[in-house]
C-alpha cells in the first residue's frame, strides 16, 4: 500500500486556499476535542459553513453507516454534510454551519431548560433514522447543536456526528459499539448484545435527563440508580389510558429511597411538578432498563405530552435562549449554507463520505481483484487431503508471508485462512508421527529411503511445521488487532479450543520448544477465555510445561524462559479472573451510603476477600515452585553483575584509571539505556518481574519464606521502578517511545495485581518501609491523566487490600495521604470525562474502608475557612468574569459576589485537599493570597475556594509581557518582588511549612503589583523536631538538585531511597523560575551567568539561591538580611 504524504499546509491555509474565504479572511476555530478541530468558514457564495478537519486514520475507523442515507431523510433536526476532501494525513469534512453552539453549554452549566420541544424534534429525527435500519450510537449534549431557521425567530436542535453510526444488522452480531459509554444503556455496559434503535433512546433519554434535572454528569448517585433501574415511576404517576399505539407500563411496586431521589431535580423539587406528569412518563419509558419493553422513536412520538401539546414543537422560541444558556445577538444574522444537488460551495471538488462498511467492501474488491485468486489458490491448496501437499504450500506460505502487505494479510484472515492453515497443520502432524501408515503420496515420496531416513525427515518436518504455523499465527494476530474490532475478531477465532490445543501441544516435547512456539501463545491467551486457560492447565498439563521450559533454556536460551515466565504470569491472571466472577460483591449506588453509614457507626462491613488462587495446586505438582525461585535468583545474581558495572560507569571509570575496578566488573555487558526491549538487561529485568509474579500469585498462603520476602520487594519496586521514570524524562511521540511506554505500565500492572493478590492476607505484610508502596502506587496514579491506559482500577485496589489486611495506624495514615493527595484528586476529576465505573467503584470501596478507621474524605462537606458563602455557586456570585488560570487540580475564575460587589477570585476543585484547607493563612500574611472562605455544591461533587482577586495575573504572564516588548526589570523592581517573594517564604518557614510548588504560574500580582504567593495544594507541614519530608510533589522543571538526583549508592552498597524535600527546595525554585534548567542541568552543570548588567548584589543572591547543596544554600532569613531586600520592604 503506498504510504500517504504528511500534510504540509496548515488547516487554517488550506481553508482560505481551496473551500473559501473565512470571516474577515481566515477560518474562524470553533472549537477542539481529542477528535480534531472545527472551523468556521464562508462558501464561494459568502454563507457559513462549518469545517471539521481530523487526522485520516482516525476517520478511516469511523462507521458512518449512516452516510448516504441522511440525504434522503425529510427532517431539518440534524447536521447535513456538503463532503469531505482528504489531503495528507487529513480529512477536511464540510458541514452546515450551527450558529448556537451545543446542548453541552447547558448542561455544563446546569441549567433547567423547557426541554419537550428537543424531545419531539429529535425523536422525529430517530424516527427517521430508525426506520432505515441505522442507529446513531453517540447521543450526548456535544454532539445536539442549536441552529436558527432562517427568516424566522424560532431555532431547532440538530442532531451531529454520525461517526459511531451503525447498521442494526450489524448491532444484532456486536457486543461493543463506539460512541460515550456514558450514555451508553445497561444492556450495552453489560455486553448483552441484539442492540438496536432502543440504545438511542436511551442516550436521548439521559440527556433529556440532565436538561430536566440540572445534575451534572458526575452526580454521586443519579446515574448509577439509572442504570441499575432505570426511571420508575410510582403507580399514581404512570400512565392508565392507552395510547395510540401499544406502549409498555412499569410494574407497579415501591421505590426505594435511590429510585425516589431520581425524581428529584438538583433543587429537590418533583419532576412532576417542573416539568409536569406527561413529560415524566415519557422520560420513563425513554429510561426503561429492560431493552424489550423500551419504546421505539414513532411510539413515542405518539405520546400525548406530543400528541395533546398546546403550542408549536416544531421550533424553540428564540426567547427561550437564555434558558439554554445561550446569548443571542440579534444584530447578527448568521446564515448557514444549504446542501443543495449538484451546487458546488468550494474551489475544490468535494467527495461524498462513504460507510465503513462500504470503503472497506470497496477495498476488499480491489484486494479481490488484484489478490483474491491468489488467496482462494492457497487455501485451496491447504484443505487438499495430502499432507506432503499441504506442507509445500506452508513452506510456500511462510517464505512470502513478510511481502505481503498488511490490508493483504488482512483479506486473507477475512478469508477464514487461519482456519485452513489450522487443519492443514494438524493433517502434517498426524501423517509424519511415528508409526503411521505412509499414505500413498508417502511412499511415492520416501521411495527408496530407509525407515531411518523416513522417521528423521518427519521429525524434522513436524519441528518445521510447528515453527512456521507458530510464527504465522503470531503475525495473523498482530496484523488482525491494527483494524477496527480486530480484537473482538481474533477473540472469536482462537475461541476455537482445537486451535488453542494444538498450541498448548508444541510445548511437548520440552527439549524441542522453539522461540516461535512461545511467541505464538505469548500473543494469543490473551484472548482465551479464562475458563479455557482453566481446561488447559487441567488436561494439557500447560503449567508443568511452561515451568519446565522455563528452566530448561535458563542459560542457553534466556529469551525462551522469558517467554514461558511471561505466559506463566497471564496464566495466573487468567486464574484471578476465574476468582473475581466468583465474587458477588460490589459497590454500587444502591448500597454505597448503607455501607458508608455502617462503617461511620462501627459496624462490620463485609468486603469480600480474595480467594485462593483456582491454579496453585498445579502449580505445586508439577514443582514448579522450585522452578521459578531457582529462576528468579539465577536473575537476580546476572542483574548484581549490571548493577556492579553500572555503578562503576557513575564513576568515571572507563574514563579514569585511578578509580578502582572490581574484578568482578564486566564491561562487555550493555547496560538498558531504557530504549530498547530487546536489551539483556531489559530481559533480565523483566525476567525477574514476571518470575516474582508467577511465584507471589501461586503462593500456597503457608509462612512467607526469605525468597518470598524479596519478591515483595522487587514487586514494590516494579510499582514505579527508575526505568520507568527514564521512560517519561525521554517522552517523545515516536512509535518506539509509545510501545516502550505500554511495556512499562503493563510491567507496573502485574506487579500491582500480584502484590494485591498476596498481601490480602495480614500474615503477608513483610516490608518494613510502610510509605515505600504507598509512595510508589501514588506515583503510578499520577500516570493516569496522560496514560488512561494505567491500571488505576488494581492499584486503587491494592490500597483497599492494604487497608483491609494491615489496619494499623501507621499504615492507614498513608492510604489516607495518597487518597487525600493531588494524584487521587485528579483521578476523580477525570471520572467527570471518563465515566469509568471499576474506578469509581474502588474509590468507593476505599472511602468505606478508611471510614472504619476514622478517615472520613473530604469531598461533600468542608468546614468553612472563613465568611460564609452561599451554598452554591450561582447563589454566591452575579457572573463569571474571565478565567485567571488553569492548573492541574482546577480552574480558577474572576467573579462579582451577589451580596457585596466584592471582585474575587474562586478555585473550582474536584475535591478540596487537607493541605489547601490546613493551609489558611491569616491576613498577618502580607504576601500570601487571602482566601476569604469556600463553599460546595453537593450535586455537582466540586468544591469552591474563594480568595482575594489579584488582577494583574501571575508571574509568568508579566515576563512573557516583557519579553514582548523587549524590555527587561528593572533594579528596583527586582529588589521589591524578591523582598515580597522572599517574605512570604519566610513567613511560611518560620511556621514549619514548606510551599512545595514554587514557580511563576504560582506568584500572583495585585492591581499594584505587589506580589501574592498562591496555591498551597501541595504545601506540607513538618513535623515537629524534622527539618525535612520525604513525600514531595511540584512541578519537575523547578525542583530543586536534590529532588531530582538519582538514587546514588552509599558506602554500605545500599542505595538512598529517600529523596528529602527541605526549606532550601523553596529558595531554589524561587530564583531558578525564570530560568527553566532540566533535569541534568538541575543536577549536574553550574547554572549560567546572571547578565553582567545587572548590579553584583543581585548576581550574587540568586547564585547563592541556585547553590546546588542544599545546606549551603541561602535562607530565607538570610536574604531579608540582604540590604536592597530589607529597603525594598521598608515602606511595608
Amino acid at each position: 500500500m503506498p504510504v500517504r504524504a504528511p500534510i504540509i499546509l496548515k488547516p487554517q491555509w488550506y481553508l482560505n486556499k481551496e473551500v473559501g474565504q473565512g470571516e474577515k479572511g481566515n477560518p474562524s476555530p470553533l472549537g477542539a476535542g481529542a477528535w480534531g478541530r472545527v472551523y468556521r468558514a464562508q462558501d464561494l457564495y459568502g454563507q457559513l459553513l462549518a469545517i471539521k478537519v481530523q487526522k485520516l486514520e482516525e476517520y478511516l475507523d469511523s462507521e458512518f453507516a449512516a452516510a448516504g442515507i441522511l440525504e434522503n431523510i425529510p427532517t431539518p433536526y440534524f447536521v447535513k454534510t456538503f463532503g469531505k476532501k482528504e489531503l495528507g494525513d487529513r480529512v477536511f469534512i464540510a458541514m452546515e454551519y450551527a450558529d448556537m453552539g451545543s446542548l453541552e453549554k447547558t448542561t455544563d452549566a446546569c441549567l433547567m431548560p423547557r426541554v419537550i420541544i428537543i424531545a419531539h424534534d429529535l425523536l422525529e429525527f430517530l424516527s427517521h433514522l430508525h426506520r432505515n435500519f441505522l442507529v446513531h450510537c453517540n447521543i450526548k449534549p456535544s454532539n445536539i447543536v442549536l441552529a436558527q431557521v432562517e427568516y424566522t425567530d424560532n431555532f431547532i436542535p440538530k442532531m451531529c456526528d454520525f461517526g459511531e453510526s451503525a447498521g442494526m444488522e450489524m448491532m444484532k452480531t456486536s457486543l461493543d459499539i463506539g460512541g460515550s459509554p456514558f450514555f451508553h444503556p445497561p444492556e450495552v455496559r453489560n455486553k448483552k448484545g441484539n442492540y438496536d434503535g432502543g440504545v438511542d433512546i436511551w442516550g436521548l433519554g439521559i440527556v433529556l435527563y440532565l436538561l430536566a434535572t440540572g445534575k451534572s454528569m458526575n452526580h454521586p448517585r443519579a446515574f448509577f440508580a439509572l442504570r441499575q433501574y432505570g426511571l420508575v415511576l410510582p403507580s399514581d404517576l404512570q400512565m392508565i389510558t392507552e395510547p395510540p399505539t401499544p406502549m409498555p407500563h412499569v410494574k407497579q411496586q415501591e421505590l426505594n429511597i435511590f429510585q425516589q431521589d431520581l425524581l428529584l431535580d438538583k433543587n429537590g423539587v418533583h419532576l412532576k411538578d417542573t416539568m409536569g406528569k406527561d413529560f415524566l412518563q415519557l422520560l420513563s419509558l425513554m429510561l426503561t432498563v429492560d431493552p424489550t419493553k423500551r419504546p421505539t422513536a414513532a411510539q413515542l412520538l405518539m405520546h400525548p405530552v406530543f400528541t395533546m401539546a398546546d403550542n408549536n414543537i416544531t421550533s424553540i422560541p428564540i426567547s427561550y435562549a437564555n434558558e439554554l444558556g445561550i446569548q443571542i445577538d440579534l444584530r447578527s444574522q448568521l446564515v448557514s449554507a444549504r446542501v443543495r444537488p449538484g451546487i458546488q460551495i468550494s474551489k475544490i471538488q468535494l467527495e461524498k463520505q462513504v460507510t465503513l462498511n462500504e470503503r472497506l467492501n470497496q477495498e476488499q474488491a480491489a484486494i479481490r481483484q488484484q489478490f483474491g485468486l491468489e488467496v482462494d489458490e492457497i487455501i485451496a491448496k491447504l484443505m487438499i487431503n495430502d499432507a506432503f501437499a499441504n506442507f509445500a504450500t506452508i513452506e510456500d506460505l511462510y517464505a512470502k508471508l513478510q511481502e505481503y502487505e498488511d490490508q493483504q494479510l488482512h483479506f486473507m484472515i477475512s478469508k477464514d485462512i487461519i482456519q485452513a492453515l489450522t487443519n492443514a497443520t494438524i493433517r502434517c502432524i498426524f501423517d509424519f508421527a511415528p508409526n503411521t501408515p505412509l499414505t500413498q503420496s508417502g511412499q511415492s515420496f520416501y521411495r527408496n529411503k530407509s525407515q531411518n531416513y523416513i522417521e528423521s525427515d518427519q521429525r524434522a518436518k513436524i519441528l518445521l511445521i510447528r515453527s512456521h504455523y507458530s510464527y504465522m499465527i503470531a503475525i495473523f494476530v498482530d496484523i488482525q488487532t491494527k483494524f477496527k474490532r480486530g480484537r473482538e475478531r481474533v477473540k472469536q477465532i482462537f475461541a476455537d479450543t482445537v486451535l488453542q490445543e494444538l498450541l498448548v501441544s508444541f510445548l511437548e516435547p520440552i527439549y524441542n520448544i522453539q522461540k516461535e512456539f512461545l511467541e505464538a501463545l505469548d500473543n494469543t491467551i490473551p484472548f482465551f477465555a479464562p475458563e479455557q486457560v482453566r481446561d488447559l492447565v487441567k488436561s494439557k498439563e500447560l503449567i508443568l510445561y511452561l515451568s519446565q521450559a522455563a528452566v530448561m533454556f535458563s542459560k542457553v536460551k534466556p529469551d525462551i524462559t522469558n517467554l514461558a515466565i511471561k505466559i506463566l504470569a497471564a496464566v495466573a491472571k487468567h486464574g484471578i479472573k476465574l476468582g473475581e466472577g466468583a465474587q458477588s460483591f460490589s459497590v454500587t449506588s444502591d448500597n454505597f451510603v448503607l455501607l458508608l453509614q455502617q462503617a461511620e457507626s462501627g459496624g462490620k462491613v463485609d468486603i469480600t476477600e480474595t480467594k485462593e488462587h483456582p491454579f496453585k495446586q498445579y502449580f505445586e505438582r508439577s514443582g514448579s515452585t522450585a522452578n521459578i525461585a531457582l529462576i528468579f535468583n539465577q536473575t537476580i545474581e546476572k542483574l548484581e553483575q549490571y548493577k556492579i558495572q553500572r555503578d562503576y560507569v557513575a564513576k568515571g571509570g572507563p574514563n579514569n584509571s585511578s578509580i578502582y575496578r572490581d574484578p568482578k566488573v564486566d564491561m562487555t555487558l550493555k547496560l538498558t539505556d531504557g530504549s530498547d526491549p530487546e536489551n539483556p538487561e531489559e530481559q533480565l529485568l523483566y525476567t525477574r518481574l514476571a518470575s516474582s509474579a508467577c511465584i507471589v500469585l501461586f503462593h500456597n498462603g503457608s509462612k512467607l519464606q526469605t525468597i518470598h520476602q524479596r519478591v515483595i520487594e522487587v514487586l514494590i519496586e516494579e510499582i514505579f521502578p527508575p526505568r520507568l521514570e527514564q521512560s517519561l524524562k525521554d517522552i517523545n511521540l515516536s512509535p518506539e517511545h509509545k510501545e516502550m511506554m505500554e511495556k512499562r505500565l503493563n510491567d507496573a500492572s502485574i506487579a500491582i495485581i500480584a502484590l494485591g493478590y498476596l498481601l490480602h492476607l495480614p500474615a503477608n505484610y513483610v516490608f518494613g518501609d510502610k510509605n515505600s508502596i504507598t509512595g510508589n502506587i501514588q506515583k503510578f496514579l499520577m500516570l493516569s491523566e496522560m496514560y488512561p491506559e494505567a491500571d488505576v482500577v488494581h492499584a486503587l485496589s491494592l490500597l483497599s487490600v492494604l487497608a483491609r489486611s494491615t489496619p494499623n495506624d501507621q499504615v492507614i495514615a498513608a492510604i489516607n495521604s495518597v487518597m487525600i493527595s493531588p494524584e487521587v484528586a485528579k483521578i476523580r476529576q477525570l471520572q467527570v470525562q471518563r465515566k469509568e465505573v471499576d474506578v469509581i467503584e474502588k474509590l468507593n470501596i476505599l472511602e468505606i474502608v478508611l471510614t472504619k478507621f476514622g478517615y472520613k474524605q473530604q469531598k461533600q462537606e468542608l468546614p468553612s475557612l472563613g465568611s460564609n458563602y452561599g451554598s452554591g455557586i450561582s447563589q454566591t456570585f452575579s457572573q463569571r468574569m474571565e478565567r485567571l488560570g488553569k492548573g492541574g487540580f482546577g480552574e480558577v475564575w474572576k467573579a462579582k459576589v451577589i451580596s457585596s460587589g466584592q471582585l474575587v477570585a474562586y478555585k473550582e476543585l474536584a475535591y478540596y485537599s487537607d493541605e489547601e484547607k490546613q493551609m489558611a493563612f491569616p491576613s498577618s500574611f502580607l504576601h500570601v493570597v487571602e482566601p476569604l472562605g469556600f463553599f460546595v455544591e453537593d450535586e455537582e461533587f466540586k468544591a469552591y475556594l474563594v480568595l482575594e482577586c489579584c488582577s494583574n495575573g501571575d508571574l509568568r504572564q508579566y515576563i512573557n509581557q516583557m519579553m514582548k516588548m523587549g524590555v527587561e526589570i528593572s533594579d528596583k523592581k527586582a529588589w521589591e518582588m524578591v523582598g515580597q517573594v522572599i517574605e512570604s517564604l519566610n513567613q511560611l518557614h518560620a511556621n514549619g511549612i514548606i510551599h512545595g510548588d514554587m514557580k511563576p504560574e504560582n506568584i500572583l500580582l495585585t492591581e499594584d503589583f505587589e506580589v501574592k504567593l498562591a496555591d498551597f495544594g501541595l504545601t506540607k507541614k513538618l513535623q515537629e523536631g524534622r527539618e525535612y519530608i520525604t513525600a514531595f510533589g511540584g512541578t519537575t522543571r523547578y525542583l530543586s538538585p536534590e529532588l531530582q538526583k538519582a538514587d546514588e549508592p552509599q558506602q554500605n552498597g545500599k542505595s538512598q531511597q529517600k529523596r528529602m524535600q527541605t526549606k532550601a527546595a523553596d529558595i531554589w525554585a524561587e530564583k531558578n523560575i525564570s530560568l527553566g534548567e532540566l533535569v541534568l542541568r538541575v543536577t549536574t552543570i553550574n547554572p549560567p551567568e546572571i547578565p553582567t548588567h545587572y548590579p553584583e548584589s543581585l548576581r550574587k543572591l540568586i547564585k547563592g539561591m541556585l547553590e546546588k547543596d542544599p545546606s549551603r544554600r541561602i535562607t530565607s532569613e538570610q536574604i531579608l538580611k540582604v540590604p536592597e531586600v530589607a529597603e525594598s520592604l521598608k515602606k511595608e
